[in-house]
C-alpha cells in the first residue's frame, strides 16, 4: 500500500473516530479486514472451482468477471466490467482518452484515465458534479466515456432530489465532453430511479433501443445442467437481472445519432 493510501486511509479512520466512537472503528476494522481476507480466499477457490462462463451481447462473447472486491460473482458487476473493459481496451492501445462517471473500476482495475465523481474524495478524483463538467479545451475532450451503475444516482440521491439532471448528464457529455466520432457507453439499473424509469420507456416509443441485464449465472441453464450454484440464491443479481438495461452503445453510432438520442431525452424531461 502506498503512503498515499495510508494517509487517506488513516484521515478516514480519524473521521469515523470523531463522528462515531472507538468502538465503531474497530467493529469497522475487523469486517473489513475479515471479509476481504474471506473474499479473496473464496474467490481464488471459486475460480478454481467453477472457472467463469461467457455470455454474449450483439454477436460478442464475454467472459463473467470474478473478483473479490464487491464479490462480483454475486451482482451485475459480472457483467458490467467485462463489456466496459473490452471497450477500454480498444481505446487505450488506441492511445485514446477515457473518462468514468463515477469511481468504480479503479477498484478493479489500474489504467491511465480521467475519473470525475461528484463526492469521491480519493486522490486523483476529479470532484465535480457531472452535469457541469468540461474539459480543458477541445483537444481534452474523450474518445470514450464509460460510466457503471452511476448515472441513477445523479439528481435522485441528492438533497433537494432533482431526477431532471440526468439527461442534463447526458446531454453535457454528448456535447461538452465527447470527442467527433467518440463513443459513450453507460449501465444503469431500472428499478432503482422512478424517473429513469419513465425516461427509458418514453425512449423505446421514440425508436431507441435499450436491452436489460443478463440472466444470472446462478440461473443460467448452461450452469444448471452442470448442477453448479444448485439451491444457491442470489436476490441482488436477480433483481438486476429483471431491471437492469443498457442505452445504445455500438461503435458505429454516428454522432447524429447520439444528438437524437440526447434530443429525445431533452423532449421527455419538457413533457
Amino acid at each position: 500500500m502506498s503512503i498515499q493510501k495510508i494517509t487517506e486511509l488513516l484521515s478516514k479512520t480519524k473521521e469515523a473516530y470523531k463522528r462515531e466512537g472507538f468502538r465503531y472503528v474497530v467493529r469497522g476494522m475487523y469486517n473489513q479486514t475479515f471479509k476481504k481476507t474471506y473474499n479473496l480466499i473464496y474467490c481464488k477457490f471459486l475460480i478454481h472451482l467453477r472457472p467463469p462462463g461467457t455470455f454474449t451481447l450483439q454477436g460478442q462473447t464475454y467472459r463473467y468477471f470474478y473478483h473479490p472486491y464487491n464479490t462480483t460473482w454475486k451482482n451485475e458487476r459480472a457483467v458490467e466490467i467485462p463489456i466496459i473493459l473490452e471497450k477500454i481496451q480498444f481505446y487505450h492501445y488506441q492511445g485514446g482518452r477515457i473518462l468514468e462517471v463515477g469511481n468504480v473500476l479503479s477498484h478493479y482495475v489500474h489504467f491511465q484515465h480521467d475519473i470525475v465523481d461528484k463526492y469521491d474524495k480519493t486522490t486523483g478524483v476529479i470532484n465535480q458534479d457531472v452535469v457541469d463538467f468540461q474539459p480543458l479545451s477541445e483537444n481534452d475532450k474523450y474518445d470514450l466515456i464509460v460510466s457503471i451503475s452511476t448515472i441513477e444516482h445523479v439528481g435522485w440521491d441528492e438533497t433537494p432530489r432533482d431526477p431532471k439532471k440526468i439527461p442534463l448528464a447526458l446531454e453535457n457529455l454528448a456535447t461538452k465532453c465527447l470527442a467527433p466520432g467518440g463513443e459513450i457507453v453507460v449501465t444503469l439499473p431500472i428499478g432503482y430511479n422512478a424517473y429513469l424509469d419513465k425516461l427509458l420507456k418514453e425512449l423505446e416509443k421514440k425508436g431507441i433501443v435499450t436491452r436489460t441485464f443478463f440472466i444470472p449465472m446462478h440461473e443460467q441453464p448452461v450452469f444448471q445442467k452442470m448442477s453448479l450454484f444448485k439451491r444457491e440464491r442470489y436476490p441482488v443479481a436477480e433483481e438486476l437481472a429483471k431491471t437492469g438495461m443498457y442505452l445504445p452503445s455500438s461503435s458505429g453510432l454516428k454522432e447524429e445519432e447520439i444528438r437524437y438520442i440526447c434530443d429525445a431525452i431533452k423532449e421527455i424531461k419538457r413533457e
